[in-house]
């Protein structure tokens, strides 16, 4: 059995570009329309997540939590992504990273401003 070259598989900037402005757009709907089920479309069941420092045990505490986050969201502000990296590891398999800063109000007001990767 032959192993398949994966470095033939990296992404263009014009790909990354794309895929960037893809994020942002996607996020800022999920986030406008609080809509967590949605957001969390995108992961695995078997997804590992660190997120604020915290890697979380399971994907399902990580969903509990933004859960929690979309049920208290109110208003969003701003929703920037800075520093986007996408590794392709394998033909379905890719590592993503990126800076995001996000400011919204809760349901009581209170202005939310979390700054992340």
């Amino acid at each position: 059995m032959s192993r398949k070259n994966y470095n033939d598989l990296k992404l263009s900037e014009n790909q990354i570009s794309r895929i960037k402005a893809d994020i942002e757009k996607t996020a800022l709907n999920h986030l406008n329309s609080k809509s967590a089920i949605s957001a969390l479309s995108y992961y695995t069941g078997d997804a590992k997540i660190m997120s604020n420092g915290i890697l979380y045990s399971s994907f399902e505490s990580f969903a509990a939590d933004i859960k929690d986050f979309y049920r208290n969201l109110n208003v969003v502000k701003h929703a920037g992504y800075s520093d986007l990296h996408i590794d392709v590891l394998t033909s379905n398999n890719a590592h993503f990273s990126t800076k995001f800063h996000w400011i919204a109000t809760d349901n009581n007001g209170k202005k939310i401003e979390i700054k992340s990767t």
